[in-house]
């Protein structure tokens, strides 16, 4: 738990006269619950329109399969990023994922407006984790 989480904790713990472990273990559990059904339902947004995608002949059933197959990998490598703290490793990192995934998509035929999930650029240039799946994809929109 960082420092504005515990802090946050500290201060529910002192106002409601609680335990501030217990606190920060609920919170900890809310937060985890509340990302599980923010991928769920991302998930299912996506295969939504992937669907749809296949139907009006944009991407075929094969590259869905694949596009799907890889957000999945995608997602897995980031959220093994996000407890790093060294922010240039992070930097780094993220951006050895993109070009992964662009050599990925060429590689597989995929449509340039279906690669660009988990990921986009930020101000400074570098890539960094968002929860948008594919950037100019149907499913962004």
């Amino acid at each position: 738990m960082d420092a504005m989480k515990t802090d946050f904790a500290k201060a529910i713990a002192t106002r409601f006269n609680l335990n501030q472990t217990e606190v920060e273990t609920f919170l900890t559990e809310q937060e985890a619950a509340r990302m599980k059904q923010i991928q769920a339902d991302m998930q299912v947004k996506i295969g939504t329109r992937l669907t749809q995608a296949v139907a009006d002949g944009k991407i075929t059933e094969a590259q869905k399969q694949l596009i799907i197959a890889k957000q999945a990998e995608i997602q897995t490598k980031m959220m093994a990023l996000k407890d790093t703290t060294d922010e240039t490793a992070r930097k780094t990192a993220l951006q050895a994922i993109h070009e992964e995934l662009q050599s990925w998509a060429v590689a597989n035929n995929i449509p340039e407006n279906f690669m660009g999930f988990g990921m986009r650029k930020g101000f400074d240039g570098h890539f960094e984790a968002h929860h948008m799946m594919m950037k100019g994809s149907p499913a962004s929109k």
